[in-house]
């Protein structure tokens, strides 16, 4: 099966939307509403997202076959849904955003509580097509493999996820943490008796100081700390989460709904900036005299290196303020206060 695992973009929620239609955890009362919620996170970078795109790169949106996004919350939050008193998470959290105030961090409390004590990491949503027998293990390792490469950048200090036996069991007992409860507590004090096979929820979970203590979990890297070096900006970031797909500037300046011209001006922007704190990235190596030559060796430098450094491109931890040598002042002003190095 070919296909590609790239961030989530509007024009996905649809495909998304009709991936969820029909499943447990979502009711056919929250399904209307999750768009919104979805377009707003968006834009104001407050998720985390990975969709699984089958067929070819192009500018038309191919077959979504698999869907994740996580947001960080607030301490609050996570500590009262670690407790597994009610199930229902994803839901129960959408509409607490909806209602306010909403436990879903943004871009300026990501960054204090990254530089602080580190972040919640809830996976809101997750979801994959029905696919045939012998595809389902690549596409669920590429997910999770995008999930902890998206965590780079981030110091996570505990994540959750809600599954429900809907799913392979493997995807439970073998999840990527362990089980926290089955609500069957939930359930009892209800005078309730517990969902059948098939309907039944179950919290899983993770802390930080758990995984140290245990290593060998598939998505313990996803806990180590990988800090950004360069401090792009927001503008920069979202330009060069698109040139690592491979995109040209006509195709970014269409994405990014910008004017060809204004795509170039940036990136010469960038290079001049990079070629204050970062010479090593742009210097112009190829002999050739070809102007259009020489960039796309600069361009190719670049890419490369923010491929191998996805952390440099993490949502909500774009630049604020440049100071003379072009680094994140204000970021940096924090994470002296919080005593981090």
């Amino acid at each position: 099966m070919d296909f590609i695992v790239r961030p989530l973009e509007e024009r996905d929620l649809p495909a998304c939307l009709q991936l969820l239609r029909g499943h447990l955890a979502y009711p056919a009362s929250v399904l209307p509403e999750l768009p919104r919620v979805w377009r707003k996170l968006l834009r104001e970078d407050a998720a985390v997202t990975a969709v699984a795109e089958g067929g070819s790169l192009d500018s038309k949106p191919g077959s979504i076959l698999a869907f994740g996004m996580v947001v960080f919350v607030t301490d609050a939050w996570m500590a009262a849904s670690h407790t597994g008193q009610e199930p229902y998470l994803s839901v129960r959290t959408i509409r607490q955003e909806l209602a306010g105030p909403s436990p879903i961090l943004r871009p300026e409390a990501i960054r204090h509580e990254n530089a602080g004590s580190g972040l919640n990491a809830l996976h809101l949503h997750y979801v994959a097509a029905p696919v045939a027998e012998e595809f389902r293990p690549a596409l669920d390792y590429r997910m999770r493999l995008a999930f902890v490469e998206d965590m780079r950048g981030y110091r996570i200090k505990a994540a959750l996820i809600e599954l429900w036996d809907e799913v392979p069991p493997h995807a439970i007992n073998g999840g990527p943490y362990p089980v926290v409860t089955d609500y069957a507590d939930f359930f009892q004090r209800r005078g309730e008796t517990p969902p059948l096979p098939g309907k039944r929820p179950f919290l899983l979970g993770v802390t930080r100081q758990e995984v140290l203590a245990d290593f060998g979990r598939a998505v313990a890297p996803a806990f180590v700390e990988t800090e950004p070096r360069l401090g792009f900006t927001r503008a920069e970031q979202l330009l060069l989460r698109q040139a690592i797909l491979g995109y040209t500037d006509v195709e970014l300046a269409r994405r990014l709904q910008l004017a060809l011209p204004t795509v170039k001006n940036r990136w010469r922007a960038l290079y001049d900036r990079l070629g204050r704190i970062a010479p090593e990235l742009v210097v112009e190596s190829d002999a050739s005299s070809n102007p259009a030559v020489r960039g796309q060796e600069k361009r190719r430098r670049l890419v490369d290196y923010v491929r191998r450094h996805p952390e440099e491109l993490r949502p909500g931890l774009w630049r604020t303020r440049a100071d003379r040598k072009g680094r994140a002042s204000r970021f940096e002003a924090t994470r002296t206060k919080s005593g981090r190095p």
